[in-house]
């Protein structure tokens, strides 16, 4: 449920910059929530990408945020309405949603009570960690973090500043790494390193990133990961990367700068990619990627390549039919055939 306290055109004007600027309007205009078109029923705020969803939307909404390619040039405000522009509506949503987010009213201690914090940990200024939260002996945890509720970092691991570790996920749990003996029975490899977090990485709900056999697991600056991912021991994932829900990483995986990973993908063990990689979603990766740009399916193939081989899979059926009629006519046998 959105806040119901009042924003108005005045707050959001004093967040302007590249991504937000004022058009017109009236600074008193005030917004009692935000609507979706679909949704949009009194004085709320309302994102608009559509030129056909623009003057409905200033019939009713009491602050809209337009695209910029979209002319308002024919919108009438009235006396309690505002506008503002934007070359990307994601980009305001960042600017904007949080002044209607309820939790920031929220007065709980920053470290609850119903967290537990070793007492040898380190945690930095202004970090808000939730109840059932779980920080190890000697982790240390940045400044300005959000530990959310039933999050673990097990011991020694760190997590810089301004990171987000969501509900359920586990930072430092044991690599799957076993020796196996003559008679079969498998032994758990000890797992003595850490996990590394650098600053503005946000781990998704159920993500999990092991710990290293020996030495460090590192996930780079600004990197993001979707809810139930998996990195296994001794990865290192690079700066600025976008990993959808269900993206797993196999060990000793080095994975470069600006990688955007579709959900459901699996990069196998011991692949090294270069930066500025993309994969579609629930492609495989089984070796190196040594040139940047964009790659889907299993095997994997250049997008263009691969949207081809899915296109051209439904036709295997009739293509192998009309080869057999073929190999018939022709007198050639089943195994020629």
């Amino acid at each position: 449920m959105q806040s119901n306290t009042p924003v108005t055109a005045r707050q959001i004007r004093a967040l302007e910059g590249p991504y937000l600027k004022w058009a017109l309007g009236s600074e008193d205009a005030t917004a009692q929530g935000v609507a979706t078109p679909e949704t949009l029923q009194g004085p709320q705020l309302i994102f608009i990408g559509r030129a056909d969803l623009l003057k409905s939307a200033s019939l009713t909404a009491s602050i809209l945020i337009v695209e910029n390619q979209i002319s308002t040039d024919a919108i009438e405000l009235g006396p309690h309405q505002a506008l503002f522009k934007t070359p990307s509506l994601k980009a305001a949503m960042v600017a904007v949603l949080p002044l209607f987010d309820p939790r920031r009213a929220v007065q709980d201690p920053l470290i609850s009570p119903e967290a537990h914090v070793h007492v040898t940990a380190r945690i930095g200024e202004g970090t808000r960690i939730e109840a059932g939260a779980v920080i190890g002996a000697h982790a240390q945890i940045g400044k300005h973090c959000l530990i959310q509720s039933g999050a673990v970092v097990q011991s020694f691991c760190i997590v810089g500043d301004h990171c987000r570790l969501a509900s359920n996920c586990t930072i430092g749990a044991d690599g799957f790494g076993y020796a196996t003996d003559p008679q079969g029975h498998h032994h758990l490899v000890p797992q003595i390193g850490i996990v590394v977090l650098e600053n503005h990485v946000d781990i998704g709900s159920g993500t999990t990133i092991d710990r290293a056999t020996i030495g460090e697991t590192r996930i780079g600056e600004g990197t993001k990961f979707d809810n139930h991912c998996h990195v296994a021991h001794n990865c290192k994932v690079g700066k600025h990367g976008l990993f959808a829900g269900g993206f797993l990483i196999a060990g000793s995986t080095t994975i470069g700068d600006h990688f955007l990973g579709g959900g459901a993908s699996i990069v196998t063990d011991h692949v090294t990619i270069c930066d500025r990689v993309i994969l579609g979603g629930r492609a495989t990766v089984t070796k190196d990627i040594t040139t940047p740009g964009m790659y889907t399916g299993y095997p994997l193939e250049p997008l263009k390549d691969g949207l081809k081989t899915i296109q051209n899979l439904k036709h295997l059926t009739s293509l192998r039919q009309q080869v057999k009629l073929i190999s018939k006519r022709l007198g050639m046998g089943e195994d020629q055939g």
